[in-house]
């Protein structure tokens, strides 16, 4: 009997591990989906853009084509005028109607000199607001790592290195020496900066994607809640605070207030700067 009720129970906790690992898989595949539809919205956007410049590079050339259209029109009155001017002397009495044409070819060719400035300014606009919307939406999405360091437990199921047992990790930690630099890894405003029970010291950072990100066990803590913080700012440093068997930063992304897998939004392992 006592060997069925082991048996048992190891069948118990190996389909346990099972479901588990399948949920994880489950999660991250949702995880890399909903990725890849905010990579196809900013494409949407992108195409966007990308048409209303065209739409305004068309009725630019548009308005080019009848201008010269006006130009070629007024060709011949241009050579007439131009044969005048040879013989304005001895035509006293038809200085007015040439001082007329001239002031008027003279008009359509400011005209057509405002049009292209005008047309050059919007095209320059339209330019400068794109790549502004682009760097924008780049530095609202945490990339990188937060602080230099070796990643030594990553998202998922693992063995808690205080209690011994297996329990789920709801983030990624990184190890480094007490007082390392921990940095933003995107845009937003501090929800919390204080302490937070096993997590010890945080900084709790709501970024304008909709994401959060919380970087926990910190030894000092350089920023206050509602404060607004730029991608690569340093915003704390690596301690041992609360439940940590040594010096590290554990490092969490949220959406909708549940933690989900920070692997995909760590673009690089190095030392994180002001240009993440």
């Amino acid at each position: 009997m006592n060997t069925t009720t082991k048996f048992r129970t190891r069948c118990l906790v190996l389909l346990v591990l099972f479901l588990s690992l399948v949920g994880m898989e489950l999660q991250q595949q949702q995880t890399i989906a909903q990725f890849e539809q905010r990579n196809q919205q900013l494409e949407l956007s992108l195409r966007q853009e990308r048409e209303q410049l065209h739409n305004v590079s068309k009725m630019a050339e548009e308005q080019t084509r009848e201008l010269w259209a006006e130009v070629e029109k007024h060709q011949l009155d241009l050579v007439a005028v131009g044969r005048l001017l040879q013989q304005s002397r001895p035509l006293a009495p038809q200085r007015p109607l040439l001082a007329a044409r001239s002031g008027r070819r003279q008009h359509l060719r400011q005209s057509f000199l405002e049009l292209r400035r005008l047309v050059d300014s919007q095209q320059s606009e339209l330019g400068q607001l794109s790549e502004a919307a682009q760097e924008l939406f780049r530095r609202s999405i945490p990339s990188g790592s937060p602080c230099a360091g070796e990643m030594t437990s990553g998202f998922g199921c693992r063995v808690h290195p205080i209690y011994g047992i297996g329990k789920f990790h709801q983030g990624c930690d990184f190890t480094a020496p007490y007082s390392t630099k921990i940095f933003a890894t995107a845009d937003g405003v501090v929800l919390r900066s204080d302490w937070l029970g096993g997590y010890g010291q945080v900084v709790e950072l709501q970024h304008p994607s909709g994401l959060c990100t919380l970087y926990a066990h910190c030894e000092v803590l350089k920023v206050t809640k509602g404060q607004k913080i730029k991608k690569g700012q340093w915003i704390a440093n690596v301690g041992q605070t609360g439940l940590a068997s040594g010096p590290h930063c554990h490092y969490e992304v949220h959406r909708d207030g549940k933690q989900i897998d920070p692997k995909p939004f760590l673009a690089s392992n190095g030392r994180p700067t002001a240009s993440l």
